[in-house]
């Protein structure tokens, strides 16, 4: 089962109220996985190993053979996607000049080199090119 919220705070909310104990952060378990891992308290059979699995951007409540999904679809989202989509447009842009300077460049180097060498088969347009 998959729920979509707005905030981390909505999703807290929901995994309350649908995690049947309470529950604790467990430092080992969240040191080996590298996110926050939060264990049921309860001493209780039926509860072994239900646990929530902080991912940043979705929570993940595991209870038994049950695993239900919150995914955590905010508002930063949306901005580092837009700020990535900026930043891979400038990138775009700065290749496109570094390829024109690169081919004038090329030209430029072409065109000495055939200079040098008395090779004059140029046209008057090749040399006010340069």
């Amino acid at each position: 089962m998959t729920i979509k919220v707005k905030t981390r705070k909505q999703a807290w909310d929901i995994a309350d109220r649908l995690f049947p104990t309470d529950y604790e952060r467990n430092a080992d378990s969240s040191g080996r996985a590298g996110y926050p891992i939060f264990e049921t308290t309860s001493t209780d059979e039926e509860h072994t190993g239900f646990h929530i699995s902080d991912l940043n951007t979705s929570l993940e409540l595991n209870m038994g053979g049950e695993t239900i999904k919150i995914n955590i679809e905010s508002e930063e989202a949306d901005e580092n996607r837009e700020i990535r989509n900026c930043f891979n447009k400038l990138l775009e842009k700065v290749k496109d000049e570094r390829r024109s300077v690169e081919i004038k460049e090329r030209q430029k180097y072409n065109y000495y080199s055939d200079r040098t060498n008395y090779n004059w088969n140029w046209s008057e347009e090749d040399d006010k090119a340069y």
